[in-house]
């Protein structure tokens, strides 16, 4: 499930980005051009896209960590003291996947939303390939818990 909720929010990225891309007629005219010039609008979207990378492997090397301790205790083999399954560890990672799938979905809205408004190209040219880099190494894969 974690998997197909990251493709959403990757996809929800590339629709935004496109419709923003037609509406500003590619890049040419943007809502509001005089908002902000075009270096402020990179700075803050390529240092948000930064700190949202910095933040997404931080989880990544804490989910490791934690996934030592979910093979150990696996939750299908640990029952609660009540009686019922525990699966403590396994939301702990899938939380964990969904933080990162949207803590790299964010920035990367923002700057399609700077991009919209002022229609500077140079905003998803310096973004798209921080966020496809963090896509591509913090999507969730099927033996992502057991590296």
């Amino acid at each position: 499930m974690v998997r197909q909720v990251s493709t959403v929010l990757v996809g929800g990225v590339a629709v935004f980005w496109a419709v923003a891309w037609v509406v500003t007629e590619g890049g040419r005219r943007g809502l509001y051009p005089n908002l902000l010039s075009p270096e402020v609008a990179v700075g803050l979207s390529v240092s948000s896209m930064l700190v949202g990378l910095a933040v997404t492997f931080v989880l990544r090397r804490r989910m490791i960590r934690g996934s030592a301790l979910f093979n150990r205790l696996s939750p299908v083999n640990r029952l609660s003291p009540g009686g019922s399954r525990d699966s403590g560890s396994a939301s702990s990672v899938t939380g964990l996947l969904l933080l990162r799938a949207v803590l790299l979905e964010l920035p990367a809205l923002v700057a399609g939303g700077l991009f919209l408004l002022s229609g500077a190209g140079v905003i998803l040219a310096a973004v798209a390939p921080l966020y496809a880099v963090g896509v591509g190494l913090a999507f969730p894969r099927q033996n992502c818990l057991f590296r």
